[in-house]
């Protein structure tokens, strides 16, 4: 009797480090190659950027550009359209933003991220760098550097939970909450076999 709940036991603890694993991050099947992305524009004007998304998977998949945290004078003219990229090949779409003629010169950033159905949003940041009419754009060198951790400031085009448990689902060590599982199986296992005897 006690060889087969040890071995119910055992079987347990195996699907639920399996289990544990598959609730982790997944991999990211579509990245872009080309960054980091930076755009030189002057107040009233409009600028153009490429970016280029590579499909790591083994399947073709349709897919998008999208944007967050868009700051106040900056905007997006066209980010390109939805197209199918096929498993091992790049596509690249072309993203045009619009700089308000109000716009203080300095640098402002954004996020674009890559969109399908089947993968989870990385999302890269892209550094506008405006310039007062008839200057030009100021280099990095003259700039504060810029995080990737700063917050949202309008023109959210995703819901903030959405890119919140995406980014949850990034962190962490993949199967660490195993650990916790296989401890619990093993101290319930013990207790049984304990009053047993």
């Amino acid at each position: 009797m006690n060889k087969t709940l040890l071995f119910g036991i055992s079987i347990i603890i195996l699907v639920s480090i399996s289990g544990c694993y598959a609730e982790t991050r997944s991999d990211d099947l579509f990245r872009f190659t080309n960054t980091p992305y930076a755009i030189d524009i002057e107040p009233g004007s409009q600028a153009s950027i490429d970016v280029t998304v590579k499909d790591f998977g083994v399947q073709d998949a349709d897919v998008a550009i999208v944007s967050r945290s868009l700051p106040d004078g900056i905007s997006i003219v066209d980010g390109g359209k939805t197209k199918l990229i096929s498993a091992g090949e790049t596509a690249t779409y072309s993203i045009t933003i619009a700089a308000s003629k109000d716009i203080a010169p300095g640098t402002y950033s954004f996020e674009i991220a890559d969109s399908s159905s089947t993968d989870p949003r990385t999302w890269e940041s892209v550094e506008v760098h405006v310039g007062a009419k008839g200057e030009a754009a100021p280099t990095a060198k003259e700039t504060a550097p810029v995080t990737k951790e700063t917050a949202p400031v309008t023109k959210e085009t995703t819901p903030p939970a959405a890119a919140t448990a995406t980014a949850t689902n990034k962190s962490g060590v993949p199967g660490f909450e195993a650990v916790f599982a296989i401890t619990g199986l093993l101290a319930i296992a013990y207790l049984v076999l304990r009053q047993r005897e």
